[in-house]
């Protein structure tokens, strides 16, 4: 089973403009497997449903836990999400 979680730590204020500008999006996991292949799809869509950039970011290793202290660092205002995959 595959299930993908997004988490962005902080409150985003939601807002008619949001977002105004591009966010960025932490992939806890190296480039290239499914989970990552998957991941790029999504935000290629949000993009277009935004109508903003989403910058892809890859931060692998640790088992994830750097890319996910790398969200859990970033500044509370929304403009860094993450992804993190759980599979049993």
């Amino acid at each position: 089973m595959f299930l993908p979680l997004f988490t962005s730590y902080g409150q985003s204020h939601a807002s008619e403009n949001y977002p105004a500008r591009p966010v960025t999006f932490i992939i806890p996991l190296p480039p290239g497997g499914n989970s990552e292949l998957a991941t790029r799809l999504m935000i290629r869509m949000a993009e277009k449903h935004f109508g903003q950039a989403i910058v892809p970011v890859n931060k692998p290793g640790g088992g994830l836990t750097i890319g996910i202290a790398e969200i859990g660092r970033a500044k509370p205002d929304g403009y860094t999400i993450g992804f993190s995959a759980f599979v049993p």
